[in-house]
């Protein structure tokens, strides 16, 4: 795997922090993941810490090894309605000084792509088929998907992006998966009528057989807030999947 590009995207010290061992480059996958598509800029990179601004509005990824550290980063940031903290001991910090009002906690898993044969992991028997969704189903990904709360043009973009559906064998959607903006796995629902038929474990080979692919992701990633006990179980049998010790944190703006 040749890294030297993204190395010199970012520079020496950005990458000794996030990509200089296999360690490191488990931990930040999702940094890494930005910094191969070049969606981001590097606002602050030195031992104890790498700040990262995304190509849209006030979106940033931090990461720091002290608070003083976070207490740097934070004060080169403007305005923040959205950010992404890769450790939650100064979660804190960053809610009060940009006036956040929501978070989730997570745990983050990665691909070991070092340990991987090149070939596409086998899905499991099932009855239906995948491929890829459109804009026709639209409606029901959103009303599905956190109870029609996601905003509407937010999961059209997605789906122009990639995300797959699991059609049962009368072509109804059962289920479907997808990447958010920055490139994590997620969006996985399955239907109620569906479910308890293996279709999650399913949607997730897919996806991941799609990221290393179709994508080409250096290292595929997700997240699972604390407490989806379920989410945790699907994950644990995802092949060469790694749970990073280290809980994360989304922090953002509710609207009114």
């Amino acid at each position: 795997m040749d890294l030297e590009p993204i190395r010199q995207r970012i520079g020496d010290a950005a990458f000794d922090y996030c990509a200089a061992t296999h360690e490191k480059r488990m931990h930040f996958a999702n940094f890494l993941e930005i910094f191969r598509r070049d969606i981001g800029t590097v606002l602050y990179a030195a031992t104890d810490g790498l700040l990262v601004r995304l190509d849209v509005p006030d979106f940033y990824f931090i990461s720091a090894t002290t608070v003083e550290a976070a207490q740097t980063m934070v004060a080169l940031i403007d305005t923040c309605a959205l950010i992404c903290c890769r450790e939650i001991f100064y979660l804190d910090l960053v809610e009060k000084t940009f006036g956040l009002n929501g978070h989730n906690i997570c745990s983050q898993y990665a691909f070991d792509r070092e340990a991987w044969d090149g070939q596409p992991f086998p899905i499991p028997p099932f009855e239906g088929e995948i491929r890829p969704l459109t804009q026709e189903h639209l409606p029901l990904v959103h009303q599905t998907y956190h109870d029609g709360q996601e905003d509407k043009a937010h999961l059209e973009s997605l789906i122009d992006a990639g995300m797959l559906g699991l059609f049962a064998p009368e072509g109804n959607l059962a289920g479907f998966v997808g990447f958010h903006w920055e490139g994590s796995a997620g969006l996985l629902e399955v239907l109620p009528a569906y479910r308890r038929k293996g279709y999650g474990r399913v949607l997730e080979l897919s996806a991941l057989n799609y990221a290393l692919l179709e994508m080409g992701q250096l290292y595929p990633f997700g997240q699972v807030v604390r407490g989806n006990e379920a989410s945790f179980a699907l994950q644990s049998t995802m092949p060469l999947a790694v749970c990073d010790a280290t809980e994360m944190a989304w922090a953002w703006q509710e609207l009114p």
